[in-house]
């Protein structure tokens, strides 16, 4: 499933049967909360240097999954 897909399935999970519609910041939630964990593509993306280092903490660039995971959390918070 790509990044476009589990967004959409992350909003239309918000929309139960039997609960109030939900408000655009339930959804906006749930779609940044679905990008928290990137798709096996995105992992596998290259950078400039033709490398991405995903869950792995690289003492130069200082672990694109945590920094990601960091910024996705603070989002939430807001």
């Amino acid at each position: 499933m790509n990044m476009i897909e589990k967004v959409a399935r992350a909003i239309d999970s918000t929309r139960t049967f039997g609960r109030p519609v939900p408000t655009d910041r339930e959804m906006a939630k749930a779609a940044i909360e679905a990008m928290k964990e990137p798709t096996e593509e995105m992992k596998k993306a290259e950078d400039a240097t033709g490398e991405v280092h995903w869950n792995y903490n690289c003492h130069i660039c200082g672990g694109a999954k945590h920094a990601w995971e960091c910024m996705i959390d603070t989002a939430l918070k807001e």
